[in-house]
């Protein structure tokens, strides 16, 4: 899977499993082509298309797991693990969801919690800092001005990706984790080696 949406894939299953349910609110339409994609064993995933009566509808076989309260029922033999994809501004619903949010989590752009944070620019900012440190801030800048997309995002994160497995194992000629590090750690001959390639890797 792509890492972005490896990434946010994992935000929501943890969600789901600490939930059950989870309404995913898209106004910027960011992950329109993902949310048909992604990849969620065991995870029923609905779509809002044109109707929240139909919506409702189709959701319905999961209000069972629901006590009066609206919240789920406690010692439920099956978990709901549903996933509620909206391409909406939570804000212009005029809470047609409200029941169903208030059993399960609520991911979208601007979430207060970092985890439900699902803003393009955040999740970026989370995959591109552990591989490519250097690059976050111009990638958030782009982002921001609306220059790059989710899609656009996975390219370059493969081929800065690729780009570094290639510098690696021209210098240690491997690309295993573990004999990287042990020809690192008992030679000084890789030092220069680093400085001479480095400026491949900015």
């Amino acid at each position: 899977m792509a890492k972005l949406a490896e990434y946010l894939a994992n935000l929501i299953k943890k969600q789901i499993n600490e939930k059950g349910i989870v309404v995913w609110y898209d106004p910027d339409h960011s992950y329109t082509d993902l949310a048909r994609t992604i990849n969620l064993p065991d995870v029923t995933i609905l779509h809002y298309t044109d109707s929240f009566f139909r919506l409702r509808k189709a959701y319905d076989g999961w209000m069972e797991y629901l006590n009066p309260d609206e919240r789920p029922v406690e010692n439920c033999n099956v978990p709901p693990e549903l996933l509620i994809y909206v391409p909406l501004d939570r804000r212009k619903t005029a809470n047609a969801l409200i029941e169903i949010e208030s059993a399960g989590s609520i991911m979208e752009p601007g979430a207060g919690v970092l985890d439900r944070n699902i803003r393009l620019r955040v999740i970026a900012e989370s995959v591109f800092r552990d591989f490519a440190p250097d690059q976050v801030e111009k990638i958030a800048a782009q982002i921001e001005a609306g220059v790059l997309t989710l899609a656009e995002l996975e390219d370059i994160a493969q081929e800065i990706e690729s780009v570094g497995s290639s510098i690696i194992k021209l210098i240690f000629e491997t690309t295993d984790p573990l004999n990287v590090l042990l020809r690192f750690v008992t030679s000084d001959k890789y030092d220069s080696l680093i400085t001479e390639k480095r400026h491949y890797l900015s």
